[in-house]
């Protein structure tokens, strides 16, 4: 063994792992991860094994060994290195120095923004803060911490602060701009743009097509101003405009509610603010017409973003008695116009029980009823299957494919629907938008 591979006396594993290390990057050395576990170690081990030690020692020598360093003045100048570790879970760890206070160091908000953590998004669940004092030139000395703490997201949290402070450039009070008057006894529109996935990222390269924040709010408003500019001069009762149902593709930790990955286009705050925006710039589209209900559908990519959404739409039109929103987070909701019983939901839990929801969950309209129609997404397709009576309704998609959707070969036609019903003679009229 030569001089350069032997453990120096008093050395330590960390110390002895580090200097091997930085000859075998220097190109002083060349050695393979399962010769340098067993100089460190003194037995013979697996390449696999040896790879996941070392990793571990390089977490060790990362998260530990701090180096502070003093100016020629004296200042000190605390590193400013942080270590991640990403859990199955979804928490995350970090390892940095901070300077701080005991009171400081007890303060779980105060960790939570020293180590970069929103305090609305993500809860503390664990923290080891280790104290040391380093001295400077003049006597100097300063309180430092090796801090590492475990923060967890918070389910569906929201960063409050920032949205209000985005929203409060929007009128507090909204004025309807209906340019016809209602007439009772009319149809009823309804407009069901499902799984807009607003949010989602598709770069052309990869996918065939290119999708993004810019896109999706196009898709929504060119669809809804078809639709008004193709049905001018008729009248309608209402307007139900189904909000939700996957309307975003993601939570705010950039995953869905069951914490698979998505391809996103925009930073979590941006795609809920703009996200908002549009569905605002709807509503106002459709007013124009007749009055609104704004019925929130939970998704199950983004539901807790969505809820949050209807909330901040119900609070905003809070004023105006031409446009409602329902902002219950019930998954299924019934309407009852006319001679129809119509059902909304996302369709992704139900299975063949839906075809049997309608008689018992909506039981006091069932019998007054000859139409009886439920609404679903989920599948980004169009379908329609009549079982007993009742009709199921698949709406398609206005999203594009990203990566995972376009590796796995799904593919639909892109586009919304629209649906005018008579009170007593059912669906009257399909119409759609093709993109």
């Amino acid at each position: 063994m030569s001089n350069m591979t032997r453990r120096n006396p008093n050395e330590s594993v960390l110390g002895y792992y580090e200097r091997l290390k930085k000859n075998i990057a220097d190109g002083v050395l060349d050695l393979e991860r399962s010769e340098v576990y067993q100089l460190l170690f003194g037995e013979p081990c697996s390449a696999d094994h040896a790879r996941k030690v070392l990793k571990g020692l390089d977490l060790c020598i990362e998260a530990d060994q701090h180096v502070v360093e003093t100016d020629d003045d004296g200042s000190i100048q605390i590193p400013n290195r942080t270590v991640l570790e990403i859990h199955k879970d979804g928490s995350q760890s970090k390892s940095k120095i901070i300077e701080m206070s005991e009171e400081e160091s007890m303060d779980g908000e105060f960790l939570l923004k020293a180590h970069g953590f929103n305090p609305s998004l993500f809860e503390l669940t664990g923290a080891k803060n280790s104290i040391y004092q380093v001295n400077a030139k003049g006597g100097v000395t300063k309180t430092l911490y090796s801090s590492k703490i475990t923060a967890k997201p918070i389910r569906g949290g929201l960063d409050i602060e920032d949205i209000a402070k985005h929203f409060s450039n929007f009128k507090s009070t909204h004025t309807a701009t209906t340019s016809q008057q209602y007439r009772h006894g009319a149809e009823l529109l309804v407009v069901n743009l499902a799984d807009v996935h607003f949010g989602k990222l598709a770069e052309f390269d990869e996918t065939n097509n290119t999708y993004n924040l810019d896109i999706a709010r196009e898709r929504i408003l060119g669809s809804v101003e078809s639709y008004v500019s193709r049905l001018h001069g008729r009248q309608f009762e209402k307007i139900y405009f189904i909000v939700g149902n996957d309307y975003f593709n993601c939570e705010y930790h950039s995953a869905t509610i069951a914490n698979t990955p998505q391809n996103n286009a925009s930073r979590y705050s941006t795609m809920f603010k703009r996200g908002v925006e549009t569905l605002i710039d709807t509503i106002n589209i459709l007013s124009n017409v007749a009055p609104v209900e704004a019925i929130f559908i939970p998704g199950n990519h983004a539901g807790w973003t969505e809820y949050a959404a209807s909330i901040a739409l119900e609070a905003f039109y809070r004023s105006d008695d031409a446009i409602s929103v329902d902002s219950a987070p019930t998954p299924r909701k019934y309407r009852k116009f006319g001679k129809n019983l119509l059902c909304f939901a996302h369709g992704d839990s139900e299975k063949d029980r839906i075809f049997s929801l309608p008689s018992i969950e909506a039981a006091e309209h069932w019998s007054d009823c000859n139409t009886v129609e439920i609404h679903l997404g989920h599948y980004h397709k169009e379908g329609v299957v009549e079982k007993n009576g009742v009709t199921v309704r698949r709406i398609p998609s206005l999203s594009g494919n990203d990566y995972w959707t376009y590796k796995s070969g799904y593919s639909s036609k892109v586009r919304s629907m629209a649906f005018i019903y008579d009170k007593d003679g059912g669906l009257t009229e399909t119409h759609y938008v093709n993109m």
